[in-house]
């Protein structure tokens, strides 16, 4: 809070009190403090264009399964529909203004100097509660290996629904097939390099997954340098986690 000559008069901070530690988040985390522990009428000025916007949208729009930080939003419209929608003003101010954005009448000094000290202030919170890189790591790999096992499957499915009527007597072969396989349809697939190759054990046999030559035996395949990948324009990375599932080899990262 800032006095009408912009000095600072009262200021509070502290970490995000939800799951998602994110800037919008936060931002939406303030105004609820504020509605929580201001005396209406209460006018919140905020440069984050997100909590404007679902200021003047309303509460369905904010609340809605698929909007970033519903959980947040619902209890800030909790609280306004406590005071009143009426006794709430929200407004946007522009963002790291200048002197020449006071100048030329873009904001006001007031405004600046309190945007000012809110940003100071949502520094020092963030400090407290500091990222862990592990965690934010194992998060984008899960959110990768997810994306890449969905296009995976919808390929499967695009290219089942291309298959037409199957005879029923073929399909019982192939589930008693099957079945006499045992329970094990996905296994990690073992890989090595060597010479431009990339090997990967399929049963009894060893494998390239770029240029697609087999042999029983391992030294066989490393004799040669690799010819490169016949029919499609890729290349094999170590950045590949290949799982092989009734026949068919895909990597877990990319969804090739």
């Amino acid at each position: 809070m800032v006095s009408s000559q912009g000095v600072l008069t009262a200021a509070a901070y502290g970490a995000v009190l939800c799951l998602v530690q994110d800037i919008g988040a936060g931002e939406l985390w303030g105004v609820l403090v504020v509605l929580r522990h201001c005396m209406p009428p209460i006018a919140v000025k905020t440069d984050c264009e997100l909590v404007v916007t679902g200021f003047r949208r309303g509460r369905a729009w904010c609340c809605c399964s698929a909007r970033p930080f519903a959980e947040v939003w619902r209890l800030v419209w909790r609280k306004i529909d406590d005071l009143g929608l009426e006794a709430v003003c929200i407004c946007k101010v522009k963002a790291h203004a200048s002197v020449g954005d006071v100048e030329a009448g873009r904001l006001s000094l007031v405004d600046r100097a309190g945007n000012t000290w809110a940003d100071r202030y949502a520094k020092k919170g963030a400090a407290l509660r500091p990222v862990d890189c592990s965690v934010q790591l194992a998060l984008r790999r899960t959110e990768t290996v997810l994306s890449a096992v969905g296009r995976w499957i919808g390929e499967a499915n695009a290219r089942v629904a291309k298959l037409g009527d199957v005879d029923a007597a073929k399909l019982r072969a192939r589930k008693a097939e099957a079945e006499a396989v045992g329970p094990i349809l996905c296994a990690a697939v073992v890989l090595r390099g060597w010479n431009g190759h990339r090997l990967q054990k399929q049963g009894g046999q060893w494998a390239c997954a770029v240029c697609a030559r087999r042999a029983k035996q391992e030294h066989l395949l490393r004799r040669q340098k690799c010819a490169g990948m016949p029919t499609v324009a890729a290349k094999a990375h170590a950045s590949h986690r290949l799982w092989q599932s009734q026949g068919y080899t895909w990597c877990s990262g990319c969804g090739a």
